[in-house]
């Protein structure tokens, strides 16, 4: 019972490190840039593929920096925030570079 609550409180802090919420809003960009370059172009074909793989990308380029960003200001945060993940240890500064790697 007390790994799953371990378990738990480690998906819970990465979800907050990569703000989900956020992360959602990241493939309609992606999809409204290519619907107006189609527009723009007046190009009919869809490649479907491509598509899906830059929303893809460009999700995991977003959660790359979002990881980066709360590396970097992991000394900050133990003065003005200790409650976030890293300096509260529940996800360790090493495991987050190498994840945003």
């Amino acid at each position: 019972m007390e790994q799953t609550r371990t378990t738990e409180a480690v998906i819970t802090s990465w979800f907050r490190l990569l703000r989900l919420p956020n992360i959602l809003t990241v493939p309609g960009d992606v999809l409204a840039g290519f619907l107006l370059a189609g527009i723009a172009t007046r190009n009919t074909d869809c490649d479907y593929k491509s598509l899906l793989f830059c929303m893809c990308t460009s999700v995991c380029i977003y959660c790359a920096g979002l990881l980066q960003n709360d590396y970097c200001d992991r000394k900050k945060d133990e003065i003005f925030f200790p409650e976030r993940p890293i300096p509260a240890g529940q996800v360790s500064a090493g495991r987050l570079i190498w994840v945003a790697v």
